[in-house]
């Protein structure tokens, strides 16, 4: 029972540290005036997302919230409210349900205004163990969430390899021209159009980045045998992202709480949960 006491302990303040980095991401999100209240009366819907965001559109429910600026202030607010009450109360499956249907409201609006599907969903996914009130549940689903963390890292390098793209010296140059081109045009200095403009006109420094950013996302294979370097996978990703924002103006908001959740995944193994004595 001291064990179970002593682990819950650990998963809590884990908790309160992943979703204060959170709350942050949430606010950077917010300061940039991305939250359901920037889009009101803005209705517009894209369809190349996962069908199971059409069945979301068709219920019309985004579209409700959009034209009602009450109701989208209100469910902004509310996003910030129940993030400060699970910092309070980590393990609150209630205030985790709601908070997970609402983000998931929230994921649903801002996809459709990407036009294309929105890879930083791991605000969504963090919360998916909190769910269910059961502790071995809830572990078992970290688990399955870790997992899926790992597997959609090992998948983006594996499509890299698979697509041939690495063989292309000027590939990561041309995406950089893509990419960029509004920095180019708006002639902004600064480090990063500096270095850009480098890559450009160095190709083979471009592939050796591209192809070292592939092998850094095709670590997380080492996390399907192992957690004893999940805290170092945790911060091969960042420091991915942290490049992938520098060079492709890709941020990761939205993805750093769910990544952080690595450096406490001894917490969470399911397997450390005794029975009650």
């Amino acid at each position: 029972m001291k064990n179970n006491s002593t682990l819950q302990l650990r998963q809590i303040s884990a908790y309160r540290i992943v979703f204060a980095i959170l709350l942050v991401e949430i606010l950077i999100y917010f300061f940039c005036d991305i939250h359901i209240a920037a889009f009101v009366n803005n209705t517009f819907i894209g369809f190349e997302q996962d069908p199971l965001l059409w069945f979301i559109y068709f219920t019309g429910l985004p579209q409700l919230i959009l034209s009602n600026s009450y109701l989208s202030y209100f469910i902004d607010i509310s996003i910030l409210l129940l993030l400060m009450g699970l910092i309070a109360r980590p393990l609150n499956s209630v205030l985790a349900i709601v908070l997970f249907l609402i983000l998931f409201i929230f994921y649903a609006v801002f996809t459709a205004h990407l036009g294309h599907r929105n890879y930083q969903s791991g605000y969504l996914l963090i919360l998916l163990p909190l769910l269910f009130r059961n502790v071995k549940s809830r572990q078992i689903v970290f688990e399955f969430t870790r997992y899926f963390l790992l597997f959609f890292y090992i998948s983006a390098a594996f499509f890299k390899f698979k697509s041939g793209s690495f063989l292309s010296i000027d590939h990561l140059s041309h995406a950089i021209v893509n990419q960029f081109t509004p920095y180019f045009l708006e002639q902004a200095n600064s480090i990063r159009t500096a270095f850009n403009l480098y890559l450009i006109t160095h190709h083979n420094l471009a592939s050796f980045l591209y192809i070292t950013a592939a092998i850094l996302e095709f670590s997380a294979i080492i996390g399907f045998f192992t957690k004893k370097f999940d805290k170092y996978l945790a911060v091969i990703f960042l420091l991915f992202h942290f490049g992938n924002w520098f060079i492709m103006d890709i941020a990761p908001i939205g993805q750093i709480a769910f990544i952080c959740t690595l450096f406490f995944s001894q917490y969470f193994a399911w397997k450390n949960v005794n029975p009650p004595s």
